[in-house]
């Protein structure tokens, strides 16, 4: 079955509430690696509100004087290249809009993948490419026929990563239900960060021996079952206890390799790789409340042999998991999604 969504607006900028301060802002290093490119994220909310669509036009206004920058736009500074990106702080605004969809958010499967609506009818997105001249932020708001909404955000990767855009978006939340100001300070600029090498030159030789494979995108839906008996038999079996994260990584990471043994090529000694993204502020001192990118791709091998036949527990896969999130260095540090 197909369902309608309709833009009951069109796109408007919405700016800061209040005056904010001009000027420019440095990008850092791991900022200019992701110039460019855009991130989008769904949010679903199955709680009706009054006008959701206003009260999150308005929320994000307010927001934007404490986040100011992301209400600037890109700019080269005289100097050219790279090098030279900055924030201009000229509080221009975000893009707005306002939709609705003909069905319930249970009709929608509450947007579980697959997704029953296009994400090209509930987001606003980039033509492509982001230009120096777009807004660094762009929001929909769909409302649905049962009263809940989901709130659709795109960003420049350029002026915040995942975890930054988490923490304007719940300031937007702390300000739409009555708080005087955020419960984080912002901090956009945070000169003492160490410059950090780029994605390609970390990564690049230690994958230089894995055979590229295309494979097909699937959906993958692993039961808390699992999850919590891997977590419990851990410790009963000498090792240190894992996330829940650690435990869906190891389990991807032996399926997907258990693929790649039905593929023509297949070599039980080459490499398997297993690389995620790690929010990295604790590790390079980032001040509280950083919202620039700070994460980091964080890449992991063993034999493809070892990690198809062995056991999630006894093969350590769980606990290789967790010692690559702990043994991430600040030198190591590279710009990634999220």
């Amino acid at each position: 079955m197909s369902f309608l969504v309709t833009k009951s607006s069109l796109p408007v900028l919405v700016g800061p509430s209040d005056p904010t301060p001009a000027g420019n802002l440095p990008l850092n290093s791991t900022d200019k690696s992701r110039l460019c490119f855009s991130f989008t994220s769904l949010h679903v909310f199955d709680r009706a509100i009054h006008e959701p669509a206003q009260t999150v036009r308005r929320a994000l206004s307010r927001a934007l004087v404490h986040y100011h920058p992301i209400a600037g736009r890109l700019a080269a500074s005289a100097g050219g290249g790279d090098s030279g990106f900055q924030i201009a702080c000229t509080g221009e605004g975000v893009v707005f809009v306002a939709a609705t969809a003909s069905c319930t958010l249970e009709d929608a499967r509450f947007l579980h993948t697959p997704l029953a609506i296009p994400l090209a009818d509930l987001a606003f997105r980039y033509g492509g490419r982001c230009r120096l001249s777009d807004p660094l932020l762009m929001a929909q708001v769909t409302e649905f026929a049962c009263g809940g909404y989901v709130l659709a955000v795109t960003w420049n990767h350029a002026v915040a990563d995942g975890v930054g855009v988490a923490q304007f978006l719940q300031t937007a939340g702390e300000l739409a239900r009555g708080f005087p100001s955020p419960s984080v300070v912002p901090v956009r600029y945070d000169g003492s960060l160490p410059e950090i090498p780029q994605l390609a030159n970390t990564l690049a030789p230690r994958l230089a021996g894995c055979e590229h494979v295309d494979f097909a995108y699937t959906d993958v839906t692993i039961p808390w079952s699992f999850i919590n008996r891997v977590k419990a038999e851990l410790p009963r079996q000498g090792q240190l206890s894992c996330s829940t994260f650690e435990v869906v990584a190891a389990a991807i990471w032996q399926c997907r390799t258990r693929a790649i043994t039905k593929h023509a090529a297949y070599n039980a000694g080459s490499p398997a790789p297993l690389v995620f993204t790690v929010n990295v502020r604790n590790r390079v001192g980032a001040k509280d409340g950083y919202y620039g990118n700070c994460v980091t791709s964080q890449l992991i091998t063993a034999a493809s042999g070892a990690v198809a036949d062995g056991n999630i527990v006894e093969g350590g896969e769980a606990g290789q998991a967790r010692k690559g999130d702990d043994n991430i260095h600040p030198q190591e540090a590279s710009s990634g999604a999220g």
